[in-house]
């Protein structure tokens, strides 16, 4: 089964945050659509919360990898 698109993502992001932690905000360009930083395997989208300013980050997939889970159970156990 193929993962979401980034446009997919970013689409979907906004209601998503509004649900699921309605304290934060997706942190946005200046033409509005969702801030994020792309690499080989997925992207990182940015919200905050704004009374204390704390950053939250979503990976989002957009191509298989091996062992997935145990990499991110390693850095966030690092964390």
């Amino acid at each position: 089964m193929p993962l979401p698109l980034l446009t997919e993502y970013s689409d979907a992001l906004v209601d998503a945050i509004y649900r699921t932690c309605p304290a934060y905000q997706v942190v946005t360009r200046p033409d509005g659509t969702p801030y994020f930083v792309a690499g080989a395997f997925g992207c990182v989208f940015k919200a905050i919360n704004p009374t204390n300013n704390r950053l939250l980050a979503i990976k989002c997939f957009i191509k298989h990898v091996d062992n997935k889970q145990q990499r991110l159970e390693a850095v966030a156990s690092y964390l």
